[in-house]
């Protein structure tokens, strides 16, 4: 518990210092404010999608937040030569290391960066239940929360080609995962909380790689 609390501690402090109230975080993250509150206090573990939106709103590493210490591998002549800038070189340099690391990442296996309105933001695949296509906003609906996504829903079926990952239809690109059950016209998601549409030319590829992947 005492490896919780301090987690949760670091995660209260850089919370304040970002001036975030713990509702205005919990609605960043797609989670209740109760859970920050339990998170904070040590009483709950953030899961990995946590974790993950965590270091993105906080704009710090996974190590910290875990274990309190950053990575320290910075050359210690860039450090010096840091000593020497004034405050308006100083802010400067935080604008580039801002645009530095705001932009898209090699990211960790099973992991995809994206583009929303308001910045980059990371998911998990395994957590996408479908992305959908709704006229020029592309939805990803994912196991926590639902993200806009700035990226077409080409860029999602190029990302997507797991066997899991399925097109039945031009607006929709489904988890196989996901599916509680299907027809002609419409696709089940998670016992009903989520529905794709089916094309019915696609039907019958749909029922073939739906039924090959289950048995694998």
């Amino acid at each position: 518990m005492y490896i919780e609390e301090e987690m949760g501690s670091r995660i209260r402090q850089i919370r304040k210092a970002r001036n975030l109230t713990q509702k205005e975080l919990a609605r960043q993250l797609g989670v209740s404010d109760r859970h920050i509150s339990a998170v904070e206090t040590g009483r709950e573990k953030p899961g990995l999608d946590m974790l993950i939106g965590l270091c993105d709103a906080f704009r710090v590493t996974p190590d910290y937040l875990l274990l309190g210490s950053m990575h320290d591998d910075v050359p210690r002549d860039i450090t010096d030569r840091l000593r020497l800038c004034d405050e308006g070189q100083l802010a400067f340099v935080a604008k580039m290391i801002d645009a530095i690391t705001e932009a898209p990442a090699w990211p960790a296996p099973g992991i995809i960066r994206v583009e929303t309105k308001s910045g980059w933001q990371s998911i998990s695949k395994y957590r996408i239940v479908c992305v959908e296509a709704i006229q020029k906003d592309v939805m990803v609906h994912t196991t926590r929360r639902c993200i806009a996504s700035r990226h077409p829903l080409g860029f999602w079926e190029q990302t997507l080609t797991d066997p899991q990952f399925f097109r039945p239809h031009r607006s929709f690109i489904v988890n196989f995962s996901y599916v509680t059950g299907y027809d002609q016209q419409l696709i089940e998601l998670r016992g009903g909380r989520e529905k794709a549409y089916m094309a019915r030319r696609r039907y019958r590829d749909f029922h073939q790689a739906y039924s090959s992947w289950l048995k694998k």
